[in-house]
């Protein structure tokens, strides 16, 4: 891993995760030296573990493709090209994996090695149906969309992979853009129930497929996988950086019992008006962030803990269950019971 993705707060792109990108920019593009050098990206970077790129310059790299060639379906169509192997330990990890939900919780968990300014959620969407949601933390980039394509595209091959079934398709795709003109491509890819100017980009899956345990698993070589996983993470202070350091620190907090936001200004070493200034910037606030806080607690503590539901609202600060049930549902669409009981399902 390179070093210096564990020591600059901008988050970056690791040479490993270009792995291909300049074989499919020669095959639907082309001038593959003239576009990487355009948005200051060495070719000699691509598929080096020890290399590293800004996400601005990968971003750039779509948006340049985009607007010089019109070549809006790029991202989608790596996407398809594009195996767990080109990932270097991730995918070696998620090919070992026991199970595909460990194989997306590995995913979920350590793609900031390679892979940074890229938000990855895992949740429940009723008893039978889970939500792999997988986006570029700041979509603002008019190329956004077809980035967010290749992410799922990629996260597809790596469920096809984990499987051992090529032709495995989604429950449902979901795009928070408008339908393109490459809608064929995707319901080629990813099936006929391709959906958009949804809320969240997401694969909808099957709580079996899940659970189903990977035969052709090492687990020897998963266990070695992993702790050279941990390794590369504990190196990489960018995986609790910014939004997440925040949120980590508002976690504690609300363990403590005191989570306001002029103790959480406090515990990061600044003012509660700089604290909102910098929320703001990211264009999100304090009260929504103490509830996706709250929420993810909540989630770790039904499906790992025996606690009663009225133990675990206490816990989160909440001052009835009856309140803290609302607010769970609300999110989740799920009471705490029904969300506990439908994640004990796979275990």
């Amino acid at each position: 891993m390179d070093p210096s993705l564990t020591k600059n707060r901008t988050p970056r792109v690791s040479g490993v995760a270009l792995t291909g990108l300049d074989l499919a920019l020669a095959r639907f593009v082309g001038k593959p030296a003239e576009i990487f050098h355009a948005c200051g990206i060495p070719i000699s970077s691509i598929g080096q573990e020890n290399c590293n790129v800004p996400l601005s310059a990968y971003v750039a790299f779509y948006e340049t493709i985009q607007r010089e060639f019109d070549a809006r379906s790029f991202g989608a169509q790596f996407g398809t090209m594009t195996r767990p192997k080109n990932a270097g330990l991730l995918g070696y990890l998620a090919i070992n994996a026991p199970t595909l939900s460990q194989a997306l919780s590995d995913f979920q968990r350590y793609l900031p090695i390679i892979l940074q300014g890229f938000a990855v959620d895992i949740s429940s969407t009723s008893e039978d149906h889970c939500l792999l949601c997988f986006s570029l933390v700041k979509p603002q980039s008019e190329a956004a969309p077809q980035i967010n394509e290749q992410g799922l595209g990629w996260l597809t091959n790596i469920i096809r992979t984990v499987l051992r079934r090529r032709r495995w398709r989604p429950i449902q795709l979901q795009l928070s853009h408008e339908q393109p003109t490459h809608k064929a491509l995707l319901v080629r890819n990813f099936g006929e129930n391709v959906h958009f100017n949804c809320p969240v980009n997401a694969l909808v899956v099957k709580r079996t497929d899940l659970h189903q345990r990977n035969t052709f698993a090492d687990p020897r070589l998963y266990r070695l996988l992993r702790h050279q996983a941990e390794q590369a993470l504990s190196g990489a202070p960018m995986a609790l950086k910014g939004m997440e350091w925040i949120e980590f620190n508002l976690q504690q907090l609300i363990l403590l019992g005191t989570p306001t936001l002029a103790s959480l200004a406090q515990q990061l070493n600044t003012s509660a008006r700089k604290l909102q200034l910098s929320l703001k910037q990211e264009n999100t606030n304090f009260s929504y962030l103490l509830d996706r806080a709250r929420l993810h607690m909540a989630r770790e503590r039904l499906k790992h803990s025996d606690r009663s539901i009225s133990e675990i609202a206490l816990l989160l600060g909440y001052s009835e269950t009856a309140a803290f049930s609302h607010a769970f549902k609300r999110q989740t669409g799920l009471t705490p019971r029904a969300f506990r009981q439908s994640e004990r399902l796979i275990l």
